[in-house]
């Protein structure tokens, strides 16, 4: 029952508004703080109306939202259920409500409405009777009347939108979904309307759900037979026509002899063990057998064998792919049929793996061959899905349409012939980046006004400053706050990554350094061993004779190898403030061989209050962003010279004077 859900040390931060560190800092120094009533010693559970009652009289309380409420009432409910299995059961009671609304739930008894509510649902959508659970009984009727007053608010269709993207959060590092805007994206990519979408690595659903608003069949197979259900339902809510089935698709393909009008697909990444020996002589490598290091290629070609003559494929593709020297003669192949129409270079950042640049490929099943490659590179944009989507479409639909490029800064049309050298690279930055565009006198002039106003405010960016004390008084070693529990100390963890599994964004000493996102990638390791960043975190990369400091504003990657990492109890240390006098200690280096070393737990920092280290912290934050501002600033002058000096040679731009 609802009075005995549970909640951990994450969701009490989650309802609080606050980091885990504070949740613990709690722990220590309120007696009166709930005790825990179950998990473990490194993961205590604690029962939510004590913790709600705590936080309301600490005034700690924030509203929670009817999702976080629905998704802790499911995970009291799940015992041997899967939560995705939960997931999909409660959709169906949403595809009940939307269909018949809530009338049978007028029944004042919980009892008999338990027993006389499958059946309900069952006989208004027996097609998704099997993803129902065996029996109800008193207990899960609470829950259900909180459903009702979710899709009451936001519709059916919204709240389960919202309960699978709760999933997709909390599961994250089992499941990786397509985020929803770039599915639509994806989708927008194909005609306005086809009979039928096949998602060969479904997933959650996702790709189909978009797929579903445009097809009078959707089908989708998954390898992992817990998802089957939540991406039916999902899609059923916009396509009466839903086939999705349990299975690997390279090894088990569900859907042998179908041919479907488009395929759309996000498969998974780095695998490499695909099948590679056992599928040799399969049929479905009419571009050349795929390299084991090259999954990639494989799930290319399973695409293309599905997708009717003349028919569209749209996958989502990592970057190596595009290059790397074993799978040069597959990718020579599909250039040479003429089955790659076009790449799509997107930012880092807007689907995972966060930390790499993902591209769409799309592809059409030869009938007569086209003798070019669209490449569009839109890496450059910020990771904002909107801006992307107005930049790409109009390109990528206008070539697919009339197989001719309106000249753009971020595209270039490719003739095959041009493609098929000794490496047949088809990264679109390089392919974009190589076409000599004479120099725009308007855009050089935007350039120019670009490049004055992050001049001007270069010197705004600079805190002022009073005559100091000399010295600031009493110190403390950050050896001191480790041991009082207001920062904590990690570094990477040592392991030898499985060679299977997701790849997840890594952030790397160059990353540091150069004030980046994370370039590097790992696979994610399923032991719950990586140490996954947190905004707020403070990392420390030592290069010889330099000290760089890092304060983390975005959350998700592992942190990288020779890295360290501290994360302060915010309601204890400002990080700007720790992070500004870590990078300022020079004077702790420690020699250990050619290496230099610098111990964080020596670094001696003034035992100042909250406020004053705010105040602190905001001198050495406007400090970082000046930095951060005068590289701006030197990249744009280095651009905008070459841009200039190419415009001149060419005769595209005249000197003025």
């Amino acid at each position: 029952m609802a009075e005995d859900l549970e909640v951990t040390a994450a969701e009490i931060a989650r309802l609080a508004g606050v980091g885990r560190a504070a949740v613990s800092n709690w722990r220590r120094r309120h007696e009166d703080f709930p005790s825990p009533v179950g998990g473990t010693d490194t993961s205590p559970s604690f029962r939510l109306k004590d913790v709600e009652r705590w936080l309301r009289e600490q005034g700690k309380l924030q509203e929670i939202p009817p999702r976080e409420r629905i998704w802790r009432q499911l995970d009291a409910w799940r015992g041997d259920h899967r939560m995705s299995e939960l997931v999909a059961a409660v959709g169906v009671f949403l595809h009940y409500l939307r269909r018949n609304g809530d009338a049978v739930f007028a029944e004042p008894s919980d009892g008999r409405l338990a027993s006389t509510l499958l059946t309900a649902v069952a006989e208004s959508r027996p097609e998704l009777a099997r993803f129902l659970p065996a029996r109800l009984d008193e207990r899960h009727i609470p829950l259900l009347r909180t459903l009702i007053a979710l899709a009451e608010a936001d519709g059916a269709v919204s709240a389960f939108a919202q309960l699978s993207d709760r999933f997709a959060e909390a599961h994250g590092r089992q499941v990786s979904a397509t985020p929803e805007e770039l599915a639509k994206l994806m989708l927008d990519l194909l005609p306005s309307r086809v009979s039928s979408v096949l998602d060969p690595a479904c997933g959650t659903g996702t790709l189909l759900s978009a797929a579903a608003a445009r097809a009078d069949r959707v089908f989708g197979q998954e390898i992992d037979s817990s998802l089957v259900g939540l991406a039916t339902v999902r899609a059923s809510f916009t396509c009466d026509e839903v086939d999705i089935r349990p299975g690997d698709s390279l090894r088990q393909d569900a859907f042998a002899d179908f041919l479907a009008d488009a395929v759309v697909c996000n498969p998974p990444f780095g695998v490499r063990d695909w099948g590679h020996d056992e599928l040799a002589y399969d049929s479905r490598w009419e571009y050349g057998l795929p390299p084991r290091s090259e999954p990639e290629l494989a799930w290319i070609q399973h695409c293309l064998a599905h997708v009717r003559p003349g028919g569209l494929v749209v996958a989502l593709m990592p970057p190596a792919v595009t290059s790397r020297r074993a799978g040069r003669k597959v990718r020579a192949e599909l250039v040479r049929r003429g089955a790659i129409r076009a790449v799509v270079g997107l930012p880092t950042g807007i689907a995972p793996p966060h930390g790499i640049s993902l591209s769409i490929w799309v592809l059409r099943r030869p009938v007569d061959p086209d003798r070019s490659v669209l490449f569009v590179d839109v890496a450059d944009m910020p990771a904002e899905l909107a801006a992307v989507r107005e930049r790409v479409l109009p390109v990528v639909l206008g070539f697919l349409r009339d197989g001719e490029e309106a000249p753009t800064e971020i595209s270039r049309v490719v003739a095959t012939a041009d493609l098929l050298d000794d490496e047949v690279d088809l990264t679109p930055a390089r392919r974009v980046r190589s076409a000599v565009r004479p120099a725009d006198a308007k855009d050089l002039a935007r350039t120019r006004d670009s490049l004055a106003t992050l001049l001007s405010g270069l010197t705004d960016l600079i805190p002022e400053v009073a005559e100091g004390p000399g010295a600031h008084g009493a110190t403390t070693s950050v050896a001191e706050f480790v041991r009082s529990g207001a920062v904590t100390v990690r570094q990477a963890s040592v392991r030898t990554p499985s060679r299977q599994g997701r790849e997840v964004p890594m952030l790397l000493a160059k990353d540091v350094l150069g004030g980046t996102g994370p370039s590097g990638t790992t696979v994610a390791d399923d032991l719950g061993q990586d140490v996954r960043l947190q905004v707020g975190d403070v990392v420390v990369a030592v290069v010889p004779r330099r000290v760089a400091v890092r304060v983390m504003t975005e959350a998700g990657a592992v942190l990288g190898p020779h890295l360290q990492l501290l994360r302060a109890d915010l309601e204890r240390i400002d990080p700007w403030f720790l992070a500004g006098f870590l990078r300022g200690s020079a004077s702790h280096w420690v020699s250990g061989g050619p290496v230099p070393r610098l111990d964080v737990r020596k670094v001696e920092v003034p035992r100042l209050s909250l406020t004053e280290q705010r105040r602190y912290g905001a001198a050495f934050r406007r400090l970082d962003q000046f930095e951060h501002a005068v590289r701006r600033t030197a990249t744009l002058s280095g651009d905008l010279v070459q841009a200039m000096m190419d415009g001149l040679v060419v005769g595209s731009v005249d000197p003025i004077g």
